[in-house]
């Protein structure tokens, strides 16, 4: 009977234990909430509070050190940036956030002017997702437009397959278009439909989309390319 008794005692104690054990698991935080109301604060333009979520993360998140880069990349921040993005590439990425990352090194080279090691980061992302290969080659035609590259750059826009893409990358292809096709031929008339597509824009790519050229980059661009005649 006694031993019957502490049998029942110990199964009492060992639900009671589990009990209290799957208790602590529910109430424990989330890194990842914390990283939701971060990319939340990213995503409404507060920089500032994401970087300070983002950086109390990093520690056990890669994809919040990945995010730590691209806020110092949005804010010009060219060194700690490139420390962040190496880090966290280090640190181990699944492979959307690896190539990401890639595209955002070659964005941190361009803005301190080396385009050239932009590009050969750009090109070294040879394996990667539809909408991150179509934004690895959109990034690269807008540096030959700006070099003169023209008809390079119309190939890549006519090219890219636009139902891959978030629509605010879709809407910068269609732009990109008309202005390429108005430079090589100003009768032309562009496809400038725009595709029922699924993909919101996303917060975390939309720093990448180049800038409209100024009409002076345009016109040196245009003579650039223009064959010059004896």
């Amino acid at each position: 009977m006694i031993a019957w008794r502490w049998r029942q005692f110990g199964a009492w104690v060992t639900l009671a234990l589990v009990a209290v054990a799957a208790v602590l698991i529910a109430l424990r935080p989330d890194p990842y909430d914390a990283l939701r109301r971060a990319d939340a604060r990213f995503a409404a333009g507060h920089y500032r509070a994401a970087l300070a979520a983002y950086t109390e993360l990093a520690t056990t998140l890669s994809d919040a050190a990945l995010r730590r880069g691209i806020v110092f990349t949005v804010r010009g921040e060219v060194d700690p940036a490139r420390r962040a993005l190496v880090a966290a590439i280090k640190a181990g990425l699944r492979p959307r956030d690896y190539q990401l990352a890639v595209l955002y090194l070659g964005r941190v080279a361009a803005i301190e002017g080396d385009i050239a090691a932009a590009r050969q980061t750009w090109q070294s992302l040879s394996h990667c997702d539809p909408d991150r290969c179509a934004q690895r080659d959109l990034l690269l035609a807008d540096d030959d437009l700006r070099n003169g590259r023209i008809e390079a750059a119309l190939a890549v826009y006519r090219a890219v397959a636009l139902d891959a893409l978030p629509a605010d990358w879709a809407s910068f292809v269609i732009g990109r278009r008309a202005m390429v096709a108005a430079l090589v031929d100003s009768a032309a008339t562009p496809d400038l439909t725009m595709p029922a597509t699924s993909f919101p824009p996303d917060p975390f790519t939309q720093p990448l989309l180049p800038p409209a050229p100024d009409p002076a980059t345009l016109g040196g661009a245009s003579a650039v390319a223009r064959p010059t005649g004896p």
